[in-house]
């Protein structure tokens, strides 16, 4: 490499180490990450001047079944004594809240979000807020249990502990999961496209529909486990099953899979296909097919395209 090309590298270099340590030099000084452009009054601004978040509450009347359509706020449910929403947002933010049939329904209005490095751009009339802040804080009487739980969310994580419900259908875009559903559930939907995804079923459960696209997933099921169908594209998986499995079926396109299942392995009719090494009860397999041949009533599958599969059975 020339000499002169080898200079222009490391000033470069130079150049961006400075420019890094100027921006850390700002912040740690109160500076702002965020700053707002308004090519109608040609003015810029601080993004903290732009973005005082404001707290909203709202009443909701008794209802047998939810749906929240989140755009960009983190998701969270506590108990309390009434049924009511906190919205942490910035103050033009508004949630649109119908009833629609026995069924609450919960809208948030256009909104944006990021980690806290961005710029807000008004064109026009046309802008775009960002903020890492704004959050829905959804209080449940005790004892509340619902017929139906939806929540769609485009950015956001969402996390509830102890949530009643029959039937819960749940997809977020871009976030992550973390919940515990407290009793039985008849049907549970649960899709993560980018995001990791921690549930855990206080009771019997008796449909799972599990999938993350980009996500490690783990999932407990203390009681017993109806149909049970989980999938990962790209993510480990870590499955327990504490009761009977009747039906279940795993697949994982790339990462590792580890499960433990309530049972003997002679009580499963068990269907393992995999690209890779994989062990059951710490025997080593090495077939992309292998078959238990067990007599029980209890069917399971697993399909691994890459990654290591470690499958254990306790009684």
């Amino acid at each position: 490499m020339k000499i002169s090309k080898k200079i222009a590298i490391i000033i470069s270099c130079v150049f961006v180490f400075m420019g890094i340590v100027c921006i850390m030099v700002g912040k740690v000084n109160g500076g702002s990450l965020l700053f707002h452009v308004d090519y109608q009054k040609h003015e810029v601004s601080s993004g903290k001047d732009k973005q005082k978040m404001v707290v909203k509450n709202y009443s909701l009347e008794d209802t047998a079944s939810i749906e929240l359509n989140l755009d960009c706020s983190d998701l969270k449910l506590e108990e309390g004594d009434e049924f009511k929403i906190t919205y942490t947002c910035l103050d033009d933010d508004v949630l649109t809240i119908s009833d629609e049939d026995k069924v609450t329904i919960i809208k948030e209005e256009t909104c944006e979000k990021n980690s806290g490095i961005g710029i807000h751009i008004e064109w026009f009339g046309m802008g775009s807020g960002l903020s890492d802040d704004r959050e829905v804080l959804l209080t449940i009487p005790k004892g509340k249990k619902f017929e139906q739980f939806t929540v769609t969310s485009s950015f956001g994580d969402v996390s509830f502990k102890e949530l009643e419900t029959d039937c819960a259908d749940i997809t977020l875009d871009c976030g992550e999961l973390n919940g515990t559903f407290a009793k039985d559930v008849e049907k549970s939907k649960i899709h993560v496209e980018y995001g990791d995804c921690k549930v855990s079923f206080g009771g019997n459960c008796g449909e799972t529909d599990m999938l993350s696209n980009s996500g490690d997933i783990h999932v407990t099921y203390t009681g017993e486990a109806g149909i049970s169908k989980i999938a990962s594209n790209y993510g480990d998986m870590n499955v327990t099953f504490n009761g009977n499995a009747k039906e279940t079926s795993i697949e994982s396109d790339c990462g590792d899979v580890n499960m433990t299942v309530y049972g003997k392995k002679e009580d499963y009719q068990l269907d393992v296909r995999s690209e890779c090494e994989f062990s059951i009860d710490g025997d080593e397999f090495e077939s992309e097919h292998y078959t238990s041949g067990g007599t029980g009533a209890n069917k399971m599958s697993v399909k691994m395209e890459y990654g290591e599969l470690d499958l254990n059975f306790k009684s």
